[in-house]
């Protein structure tokens, strides 16, 4: 068996996100009515099934799914089913 060199077969973390620390727990029938962020963002769904839409178009994110809404977007967002969903989320600052 070979050797790794440290550091050689790393993932590139690209340092311009910014985790917010916030690993979200929502029950079901949450519902988030339409907002804005004045950021980027990203949302990953760990558990459950969150229905995110932006601009009249729906998207169902599972586990493993990933989004990303641009700063200044108008969206919602809700739970569906009858499982909570856990999500984390990350912003990037504008420059």
């Amino acid at each position: 068996m070979g050797s790794v060199e440290p550091g050689k077969h790393e993932a590139e973390v690209d340092r311009r996100w910014i985790p917010l620390g916030i690993l979200l727990h929502l029950p079901q029938g949450t519902v988030f009515s339409e907002h804005t962020h004045p950021v980027d963002k990203k949302d990953a769904v760990l558990e459950g099934k969150f229905a995110i839409t932006i601009e009249g178009e729906e998207f169902l994110l599972r586990a493993g799914d990933v989004i990303e809404i641009p700063s200044n977007t108008i969206h919602q967002a809700e739970v569906k089913g009858n499982i909570p969903v856990m999500s984390l989320d990350a912003a990037r600052e504008l420059k």
